[in-house]
């Protein structure tokens, strides 16, 4: 008897959950994906129309193609996860996104702060790091680590050995960050060249995949107590490096004085608002995670389609000729169009983060729907990047974009560093670092496809999937240095001779 009344008390909460999912499903004129039997249960990711996680940006792409300008995906049991639009409302730039995942790995900076009165104070001392004038004093170490990279794809490359880019130039970036904010070598291109293993590296991996790791399991995260506790062990690696560098402040280093670090607390000190050291280790582990994979990233998805399209590359090569990158300013590279071209093209073709959430207020319609409250809404960038209307051929990869405009100032027409408040507080390095970083690989090498293309997988940003394999042949007398310019008596006398 007591079987029976547990199999229909059973029942019966399977039918309800059965009609709550149904109701859920046909509450909203908001359209979905092509539903099948099982998505009601499992949701629109789950129930086999997504074949491949990894390529759901692209998925997404196809929805807003023939679902119109908003579609939604629903999640376990019917309920409205995520809506998906091209051309956001007005009220998209000024909205705040949901920031508990980031806000697990770092409560006390602006990545995991809510927009609000701390939020702004943070936002506030930190915006100015990342001036011009301050970019420029950071790219003697871009230089400094670029020289080095091409030095290691040099010896990596030797006989015509095709080169993993993507991998070194995740430590590329790495080694600028430790730099920049932390005023210490984390040495992971020296890690890359004596094949071992590098702890900065591995412990920034570590903190990207528990991004997604609580993002796809929410509540159900800290069940797993070893990856909370290898997650931990790896935020502590960055924390203490930045402790250790305040205390070297602290007493008087120059240099451990001039990293973002120590700036950001003497910033704070001046200001007032006094931020603590937990606080600052948390800002510098915050730009960390916003920083490290999108610039290492974008750089290698430039040099892809460089590597396939040898003419513009020709092109761009022939631009940053002139440029002496041992003393390079930020102002000569923004005077390189073809190479900004290059920059957002790929930004445009491989979007870094092609999803920008934000959360819907209440009470809102958009496209003559009524929203759902409290949920992320979100710029569909690949759908936007391959708008025809926007990107004449879209599917071609053309620089010259950016001399005509298409891109508007620093890719806001494809919010490449996001929009509103939430902008990237350090646009400003990455494109820097990207374009010294294109403008060093094309005055050393000349740039080839590999043998395999690579394939695209998104986790916290879109990257290739198993590397990312180039063919880099060094160029005769490569330099970082300008061409000699010609006496003006020369260039006169030539110019009388029509020569």
């Amino acid at each position: 008897m007591a079987l029976l009344w547990l199999l229909q008390a059973l029942l019966l909460a399977f039918a309800a959950l059965f009609l709550l999912s149904m109701a859920r499903l046909h509450s909203s004129t908001i359209p979905t994906p092509r539903r099948k039997p099982t998505t009601w249960l499992l949701g629109t990711l789950l129930d086999g129309t997504l074949v491949d996680v990894g390529l759901r940006h692209r998925f997404y792409a196809s929805q807003q193609l023939l679902l119109g300008p908003i579609f939604r995906v629903v999640g376990f049991f019917g309920r409205t996860t995520a809506l998906f639009v091209t051309e956001p409302p007005d009220w998209y730039r000024k909205a705040d996104s949901d920031r508990s995942s980031f806000r697990a790995v770092v409560p006390h900076s602006l990545l995991g702060l809510p927009m609000g009165e701390m939020w702004a104070t943070h936002r506030k001392l930190v915006a100015p790091l990342f001036s011009t004038s301050s970019i420029d004093s950071f790219l003697p170490v871009v230089h400094a680590k670029s020289v080095e990279l091409c030095q290691l794809w040099r010896e990596q490359g030797e006989g015509g050995v095709e080169v993993d880019v993507h991998k070194s130039l995740s430590s590329w970036s790495l080694d600028i960050f430790g730099r920049v904010a932390c005023a210490h070598d984390f040495e992971a291109l020296a890690c890359d060249r004596e094949q071992r293993d590098n702890p900065y590296a591995e412990g920034a991996k570590t903190i990207l995949h528990e991004l997604v790791r609580r993002f796809l399991l929410g509540v159900f995260a800290p069940l797993q107590r070893r990856r909370i506790r290898a997650f931990r062990a790896a935020v502590r690696t960055y924390t203490s490096a930045a402790h250790a560098i305040l205390r070297r402040a602290e007493e008087g280093v120059q240099e451990a004085q001039g990293s973002l670090a120590a700036k950001l607390a003497a910033l704070s000190a001046h200001d007032g608002s006094r931020l603590s050291r937990a606080e600052v280790a948390d800002e510098v582990t915050g730009l960390l995670i916003a920083g490290h994979e999108t610039s290492s990233n974008t750089a290698a998805w430039a040099l892809h389609l460089l590597s396939r399209h040898p003419q513009a590359q020709e092109e761009v090569r022939a631009e940053v000729a002139r440029l002496d990158l041992r003393d390079v300013k930020l102002a000569e590279l923004y005077g390189c169009c073809l190479l900004q071209g290059v920059m957002y093209e790929a930004l445009r073709l491989y979007p870094t983060v092609p999803l920008a959430p934000r959360l819907t207020p209440e009470g809102t319609t958009f496209a003559g729907h009524k929203l759902p409250a409290r949920r992320p809404l979100l710029m569909n960038k690949v759908a936007l990047c391959n708008d025809p209307a926007l990107f004449p051929n879209p599917a071609a990869f053309d620089p010259s974009r950016f001399s005509r405009g298409e891109y508007g100032a620093h890719g806001a027409k494809i919010a490449a560093f996001g929009s509103g408040p939430r902008m990237c507080v350090g646009y400003r390095l990455a494109e820097a670092e990207v374009l010294c970083l294109l403008a060093h690989v094309l005055r050393h090498f000349r740039v080839a496809p590999g043998g395999t293309p690579p394939v695209e997988r998104y986790t916290v940003t879109v990257q290739p999937a198993n590397g990312l394999f180039l063919r880099l042949t060094p160029l005769q007398g490569a330099t970082d240095c300008p061409p000699p310019r010609e006496p003006r008596v020369l260039s006169a006398l030539r110019a009388c001779l029509g020569q």
